[in-house]
């Protein structure tokens, strides 16, 4: 059965689906979560008023008018990063001339403006990270990463927080303290997420050779053979490099294929194919952006679904969280250590893409908690590149990262001139990989 005849009829018995908006889950706990944000949100405005340029600078109250009293009474320039609904876009001159820039924006650029937001990262109150939207995508087909990435769908997806102590995830749970939204029309932003986007999209290429993997899968060299759903994406990549309008049908029908597949085996599979599978999903993901796969709406949903029910099996089998720091919970071994950094370096892979599709489809409502200041930062090249685990040991003991989560990298971009955050950086930056490197730039748009 094809992906993209995917009914309801259907679905297994374990996946649920909501009597309001017709999502699908594998868990009955998500279900009930979302039932509760599916009510509360039908009533929501689908947008919310936000401020001035002028009132945002000044943390003041604005008034939401076109030309708002606090910009009338100091005689200020009222711009609206988007002009209250109310108001029509040929009201404000400003705002028109901003909008002819990012239409007149480059092809990359044009082939995210139908994509829809990612609204928070929040942490539940499970202690989960949980990626929701406050609008659902409208665009089907086309927007195949910010089906997956964005939507109310994303409410279902959770990824556990770093496990401290036991009530570590509930100290920090807020519903308030948002960052500012950032103005994601400013070439900074997509100037940032472009490069973003251009080094994520390499990841299929990288696939090809075992010793050039993106640097979120670790090669394994050590072993024989590979994780068979690692092994299995090796061999699509090879059709997706070397893909021609005749056979891209046979592409997009494999990768259905082997996701249906995931979907079947995820309670068989044991850890390491669990983790693997995830990381296949996440190549399939990029491929079908960099191929522009058309598919119905069904499979871009099944595309989540079926990243969920891997998730969801991992945290069973593991009892822990998806990942957690290693400077609070360091690994006995090698092997238990690779398999904690692949996590880590996994969670900071989907981090990075839910920041290019906030940023390209112009989301100019996506707010973020503080809550994502505890992603764990990838380990020190040397140590990931370990061909063995002797030489891990040695890299181990050359010395540990003095910055262990994304917290700490942004505090220490924000200061750069101070003396410590000058030193901070600079060890970063001397033995950081690629990942790292994209997560320098993905410091651009938080």
């Amino acid at each position: 059965m094809s992906f993209a005849t995917f009914s309801a009829d259907a679905l297994p018995e374990s996946i649920r689906i909501c009597p309001i908006c017709s999502k699908p889950f594998t868990s009955m706990v998500t279900l009930e979560r979302h039932l509760s944000y599916c009510r509360r949100s039908r009533s929501r405005p689908k947008v919310r008023a936000r401020s001035c340029w002028e009132c945002y600078q000044a943390k003041s109250k604005c008034s939401f008018e076109s030309c708002c009293a606090r910009c009338v009474a100091k005689n200020l320039q009222c711009v609206y990063e988007r002009l209250p609904a109310a108001f029509s876009s040929t009201s404000n001159p400003a705002l028109g001339a901003a909008k002819d820039v990012e239409q007149n924006g480059s092809s990359d650029q044009r082939t995210w403006t139908s994509m829809t937001t990612l609204a928070s990262n929040v942490i539940d109150k499970d202690g989960h990270l949980v990626l929701e939207s406050a609008e659902p995508s409208s665009d089907g087909d086309d927007a195949i990463l910010s089906t997956i990435l964005t939507d109310d769908f994303t409410s279902s997806l959770a990824v556990p927080c770093i496990s401290t102590t036991p009530t570590s995830c509930s100290e920090v749970f807020t519903s308030t303290g948002f960052l500012q939204p950032l103005k994601m029309h400013y070439p900074l932003a997509q100037q940032s997420a472009t490069m973003l986007w251009r080094g994520l999209r390499a990841f299929p290429e990288k696939m090809l050779i075992r010793e050039n993997f993106p640097p979120f899968i670790h090669p394994l060299q050590h072993c024989p053979t590979l994780p068979e759903p690692l092994a299995v994406c090796m061999r699509i990549a090879q059709i997706f490099a070397s893909r021609s309008m005749d056979i891209e049908p046979f592409l997009w029908r494999t990768i259905e294929s082997e996701q249906k597949r995931f979907l079947e085996e995820v309670h068989n599979y044991p850890e390491d194919d669990l983790l693997a599978a995830m990381q296949a999903h996440l190549i399939y993901i990029i491929m079908c952006v960099v191929g522009e796969a058309k598919h119905s709406q069904n499979w871009n949903q099944t595309m989540l679904l079926t990243f969920e029910a891997l998730c969801d099996q991992l945290k069973k089998m593991q009892f822990e969280p998806f990942y957690r720091d290693e400077s609070i919970n360091p690994s006995l071994s090698w092997d238990e250590w690779r398999s904690a950094e692949s996590r880590r370096r996994t969670a900071c892979v989907w981090f990075l893409m839910s920041r290019i599709v906030a940023v390209k489809s112009h989301s100019h409502y996506c707010t973020i908690t503080d809550n994502f200041r505890m992603l764990p930062l990838p380990a020190p090249k040397a140590q990931w590149e370990a061909q063995s685990e002797i030489a891990w040991a040695q890299a181990l003991e050359a010395g540990h990262p003095n910055m262990s989560t994304i917290g700490h990298l942004l505090d220490a971009h924000q200061l750069p001139s101070d003396p410590g955050n000058m030193q901070r950086l600079d060890y970063w930056y001397a033995r950081v990989d690629n990942l790292g490197m994209l997560l320098n730039i993905a410091i651009c748009i938080i």
